[in-house]
């Protein structure tokens, strides 16, 4: 491995571009003068070495990468070569002491323009646009129907009828004995006829009297987090309810999980979903399994926006399915996100919503006379900035476009048109 851009650049600012021993502190910048180019004097030196022969290398790694920004330390060549040959002298708790030191002298002795002095040209701000997490909700259910009901929410599951349509979504609650949901009760082919009178059935606008108010607002959610658990059912994944998030399980037991899906550059690739992590020197399990999950939530924005919240997870398991001990899962799991930089979250995020569109342009909750339709083009916000010297470039994502049943599929979504109340007719 090499050191990333972004962590030579994060220890030359810290350190000031002067070398981290307090009796020098020279600056390790010499600037061009006519045809002659810049000069870099400072050398980026590893607290414990490179190579099985390297200084200190039977000694601890500070942060455990061994190209990391804690086993760095920013040096003039005159100190990194002593450094590298006085090892009793310059031990690892020394060299980590001696570079805390220097960047609190940094933070206290120069000023913020000081750091960045010579050390690269200053740039007129940049307009860039900024990935997120968030997709934008094109349609959401305006009605809410409801009936009174005298049975559990598991009876009703357990014994409730056929969806009328392949593919059509039936997520309810039962609130103060009345069974609410954004299926049409008084339809003749309702799958809850067993558990409702079609006679009794009531009719409310979401957006003028549930969205404003605070508990049937937290009802209108309840009903749409169990729509993202119909989704996520039928796609394979399980729900970890004590942490609210999906993951996949093995394919089968003791059986690493492969899923097929498209790059953010278009290209078809496997990515491990589930598996079991192996030591590369023997060969053999690490005793735990990881597995890929994501937090997934409806997100009011405004009056009446929402957006679906794609957030990327990790679930650690002994075997597949126990869960991992909550000590264990903590170390792993920072460790894991330790190694995330945005491109990477872009990247898982992409995955989630190509997997979940199936590799269309949107994800629909089918519901009947009603649906919620979501477009899998992430929010894209423009911010003006310095920018970061040196920046990886952006990676731009694939656009899906519409291939004949995605396109009849959302054709009939529009077809149910705006749902009127019956009262307002």
């Amino acid at each position: 491995m090499s050191i990333k851009t972004r962590t030579k650049f994060i220890l030359w600012t810290r350190s000031g571009s002067r070398c981290a021993i307090s009796d020098c502190r020279c600056k390790l910048y010499e600037k061009a003068i006519g045809d002659d180019p810049d000069v870099l004097l400072g050398e980026m030196a590893h607290i414990v070495g490179q190579g099985d022969d390297g200084p200190r290398r039977d000694k601890p790694i500070p942060g455990g990468d061994i190209d990391g920004y804690d086993n760095l330390i920013l040096l003039c060549t005159k100190h990194h070569t002593i450094v590298d040959r006085q090892l009793q002298k310059y031990s690892v708790d020394r060299l980590i002491q001696i570079k805390v030191d220097h960047e609190r002298w940094v933070d206290a002795s120069l000023t913020y323009g000081d750091r960045f002095k010579n050390l690269h040209e200053p740039c007129e701000t940049t307009t860039e646009t900024v990935a997120s997490t968030l997709l934008a909700v094109e349609r959401m259910p305006r009605v809410v129907y409801s009936a009174p009901c005298t049975s559990k929410e598991t009876t009703v599951a357990r014994n409730m009828g056929r969806a009328p349509i392949p593919g059509m979504m039936l997520p309810f609650i039962i609130r103060a004995k009345r069974l609410y949901t954004f299926f049409d009760l008084s339809r003749d082919d309702s799958p809850f006829d067993e558990f409702v009178d079609l006679n009794s059935v009531e009719e409310e606008d979401a957006f003028e009297s549930w969205w404003p108010d605070p508990d049937r607002i937290r009802w209108y959610s309840d009903l749409l987090n169990r729509s993202l658990n119909k989704l996520t059912g039928r796609h394979g994944l399980m729900l970890d309810r004590k942490h609210k998030r999906y993951y996949f399980p093995p394919e089968d037991i003791d059986q690493e999980r492969k899923v097929v899906y498209f790059t953010m550059t278009g290209r078809k690739s496997t990515l491990s979903v589930a598996r079991e992590p192996i030591t590369k020197k023997t060969g053999q399990g690490k005793g735990f399994w990881e597995h890929l999950a994501v937090a997934l939530r409806f997100e009011r924005v405004g009056a009446s926006s929402w957006c679906l919240s794609i957030r990327p997870e990790r679930r650690f398991t002994t075997d597949g399915s126990k869960p991992l001990s909550p000590k264990r899962t903590t170390k792993k799991a920072t460790s894991r996100k330790s190694r995330m930089y945005n491109v990477d979250v872009h990247k898982e995020v992409h995955f989630w919503r190509d997997f979940l569109s199936d590799g269309n342009p949107r994800i629909i909750f089918d519901f009947g006379s009603q649906s919620i339709v979501v477009p899998t083009d992430l929010i894209q916000p423009s911010i003006e900035w310095p920018g970061v010297f040196d920046d990886l470039p952006k990676v731009e994502a694939i656009e899906y476009e519409d291939d004949l049943f995605s396109a009849s599929a959302y054709s009939q979504i529009l077809d149910y048109g705006k749902v009127e109340l019956k009262d307002d007719e």
